[in-house]
């Protein structure tokens, strides 16, 4: 998906290297602060509609000094690149790996703290060559690990929870 097809209120897109490591890391977030007509949609949809072929969809656990958190691993294909992609929701400090589960904290935001706004957040590596996919699957886990400290300051939160 596209910046112009997001109809979100902000996004921040960018690319981290570090000294020695195999490959870069992507980073994308897109802000919703009104999901009311639309909204966050997941990465399942958008990314064969940019012509990736998923290969494998799984659940898995982010572990962070603040503690671990559910997140979607997809392995997608387009000719020869293949790349390992891991995201979650963000709804005002809760993460969930669901699609289902953050519009109905959506809906319950909306009726209970008048607010439907949220976040996607999606952490991108490429597999190189002969590498085996696990060791990009290690390197965006370990990426966003550390992602919920550095990004809590910049998603917004409902007080109290």
């Amino acid at each position: 998906a596209t910046q112009l097809g997001l109809a979100a209120d902000d996004v921040f897109a960018a690319e981290f290297s570090r000294p020695g490591a195999e490959a870069d890391v992507e980073l994308f977030t897109a802000y919703y602060a009104d999901q009311r007509k639309g909204g966050i949609h997941s990465p399942e949809i958008c990314l064969p509609g940019a012509g990736w072929e998923i290969e494998k969809l799984e659940r898995v656990t982010v572990d962070t000094p603040s503690g671990p958190f559910p997140a979607m691993q997809a392995l997608i294909r387009r000719d020869l690149e293949q790349r390992v992609v891991l995201y979650w929701f963000d709804q005002h400090g809760r993460k969930t790996a669901v699609d289902y589960t953050a519009k109905f904290l959506v809906l319950w935001d909306g009726v209970v703290h008048d607010r439907t706004d949220g976040a996607l957040v999606r952490v991108v590596s490429p597999v190189l060559g002969n590498e085996d996919p696990a060791r990009a699957e290690a390197r965006v886990a370990e990426f966003a690990a550390r992602l919920p400290e550095a990004l809590g300051p910049h998603l917004p939160a409902v007080p109290g929870l």
